[in-house]
């Protein structure tokens, strides 16, 4: 079958064989709405596939996630910008890796991160701060807002 835009490969069993041989389709694109509704389509058409083992969608195994709303008048508002705001949450959340502990002669690579038990509580989240263009502390939950939501 051929389908336009679609690019596939074929990987062999291995040596051995299998009862249930894993197959992955990926389906990519800009607008999540319209991915899910094309491997929903996807998925119809393998299902009606003989042989095939319990297909499913990847996505239906949904994971909790954060999502961070910022006003971004109201951060303009209290002295600070997208850039540093941004900057600051992908360190306190994923860590800055690029410091190095010097004792004497031993260097250690050091990685600087908020703790996991204040990454994965909004209220805790919501308290990290910002020094603002007049040198003032500014909370995140003045300027933003984290919803719990599901993702793919």
């Amino acid at each position: 079958m051929q389908v336009t835009g679609v690019k596939s490969r074929v990987s062999p069993i291995g040596l051995f064989g299998a009862n249930e041989a894993p197959v992955q389709l990926m389906i990519t694109g800009s607008n999540r709405d319209s991915v899910n509704a094309a491997a929903s389509i996807i998925l119809d058409k393998v299902r009606r596939v003989n042989g095939l083992v319990s297909p499913r969608l990847s996505s239906e195994l949904s994971k909790p996630e954060m999502k961070l709303i910022a006003d971004r008048d109201q951060m303009a508002k209290l002295g600070l910008n997208t850039e540093a705001v941004g900057e600051a949450l992908r360190m306190a959340v994923y860590g800055n890796d690029l410091l190095k502990f010097r004792d004497q002669d031993k260097e250690t690579d050091t990685r600087i991160q908020l703790d996991v038990s204040d990454r994965d509580k909004t209220d805790q989240l919501m308290r990290l701060t910002f020094i603002n263009t007049d040198n003032q502390l500014v909370y995140l939950s003045q300027f933003a807002k984290v919803i719990q939501q599901s993702g793919p």
